[in-house]
C-alpha cells in the first residue's frame, strides 16, 4: 500500500501497480499566504486591505482548482483500471474520532482558538 495525493499517483504512474484507491479525505492542501509581520504593520490600511483581498483570492483561487484537478485526477486514475472506493462518512467519524489525542497535544502548542479556528476552516473544504 501506500499514501500519496492523486497528481502523485498518477504523475509517478503508481496506477500501474496500484488497482485499488480509498478516498477518505483525512487531509487536504492548503495555501498558506505569510508576511513578515514587521513590513506588514509598516503598511497603512489601505495597502494591507488590498494585499488581503489578493491573498484571499488567491486562496479561493487555490482551492476551486484543487478541486478540479483531484476530480480530474481521479478520472484518469480510474480510466486506468485503478477501482476507486469513496469511503462512507461513517467510517470517516471513527478516523476522527481515533486523533482526538492528537488534536488535545496540538492544542497544548497552538492555544484552543488556533486550533478552533484551524478545524473550522478544514471543516469548509
Amino acid at each position: 500500500g501506500q499514501e500519496n495525493a492523486e497528481d502523485v499517483i498518477y504523475s509517478n504512474k503508481l496506477y500501474e501497480v496500484q488497482k485499488y484507491m480509498t478516498v477518505w479525505d483525512y487531509s487536504t492542501d492548503l495555501e498558506v499566504v505569510l508576511v513578515n509581520v514587521e513590513w506588514w504593520e509598516g503598511l497603512t490600511d489601505e495597502q494591507r486591505n488590498i494585499i488581503q483581498e489578493i491573498a484571499d483570492a488567491s486562496v479561493d483561487f487555490q482551492i476551486e482548482l484543487l478541486k478540479k484537478n483531484t476530480e480530474t485526477l481521479r478520472k484518469q486514475i480510474a480510466d486506468k483500471g485503478v477501482e476507486i472506493y469513496d469511503m462512507p462518512s461513517e467510517n470517516k467519524k471513527l478516523f476522527r474520532e481515533a486523533v482526538q489525542p492528537v488534536w488535545a497535544k496540538y492544542e497544548e502548542t497552538f492555544t484552543r482558538p488556533f486550533m478552533d479556528a484551524f478545524l473550522a476552516e478544514i471543516e469548509k473544504h
